[in-house]
């Protein structure tokens, strides 16, 4: 006698959506004349783009409107309320649009447009100065100072995210004050939405800088070396919101996540969704 039970499930070869099928916007309006050809998400060095072609006869028309720094956003549609037919959609991009080229094929005028998410604005921000705190509990930012934290192993931090000139009120920059300051500075609170202190400090276990100087690094760089101190590493992801900023900040120890295992068939099999997890074979 056996308690072994035998499960056997259905084949199934085709989607009930295709994987390819995502919806583009515009400034929040849908764009039926751009199509995605390409979508990388990723994080540092490369982080997430995508690429796109018009499909417009207008090339003129359509060059007006693929403005740089629009917002775009591709989102996959999906049933919302099984088993009723219900269309709701996920977003799986969220960026801004940070090129645009022309060429000219057999076909006639081709428009690609590249969009970038949010790693795009910081690369173009640098790092200067310092918010200084003052005795009265203020802070002013001095544009002529470098931007170092604990130079030479001294304490330069005030008990809130900004630099302390008295070295007898100063405490240590840990990694995770430092990346708080910087976002804190450079990025407004409504175009990323950002961790907070409490979750950086957890994320970091209490490490401290030493003598780290991010003057004229660009942002994005500059939050890199603080994560390289801590063995952390970043990326920027859509959230699934519809009030706030489209995107996040999202910070994470490099090999602590789950293990997941994949299923993937043979080389020259047909699909067969039954026996593969991936979403697209090459």
């Amino acid at each position: 006698m056996s308690n072994a039970t035998e499960v056997f499930g259905p084949e199934f070869t085709q989607l009930a959506l295709p994987a390819g099928t995502v919806t583009v916007f515009l400034e929040g309006i849908p764009c039926d004349d751009l199509e995605p050809v390409e979508l990388v998400c990723a994080g540092a060095p490369e982080f997430s783009w995508a690429r796109l072609v018009s499909t417009a006869s207008d090339v003129e028309k359509a060059l007006q409107r693929y403005v740089m720094g629009r917002t775009l956003i591709l989102r996959q549609p999906y049933n919302g309320s099984a088993p009723e037919s219900v269309i709701d959609s996920v977003p799986v991009f969220v960026g801004h649009i940070d090129e645009v080229q022309t060429r000219i094929d057999a076909q006639g005028s081709v428009v690609e447009v590249i969009a970038k998410d949010f790693s795009a604005a910081l690369e173009r921000t640098t790092v200067h100065g310092q918010r200084v705190s003052s005795s009265d509990g203020a802070t002013v930012f001095l544009a002529g100072l470098d931007t170092i934290f604990n130079p030479e192993g001294q304490a330069n931090a005030a008990p809130s995210p900004a630099f302390q000139p008295d070295a007898g009120q100063a405490v240590p920059w840990g990694c995770a004050e430092a990346i708080h300051y910087l976002l804190s500075e450079y990025v407004l609170p409504s175009h990323l939405h950002c961790p907070g202190l409490g979750q950086l400090r957890a994320l970091t276990d209490g490490r401290l800088l030493r003598d780290l100087n991010v003057t004229g690094l660009s942002l994005l760089d500059a939050l890199d070396r603080c994560c390289q101190v801590a063995g952390l590493r970043f990326q920027f992801v859509p959230r699934h919101t519809e009030t706030g900023p489209g995107q996040a900040i999202v910070f994470y120890r490099n090999g602590a996540g789950r293990s997941v295992e994949l299923n993937r068939q043979g080389t020259g099999q047909p699909l067969n969704l039954s026996r593969t997890n991936l979403a697209s074979l090459h």
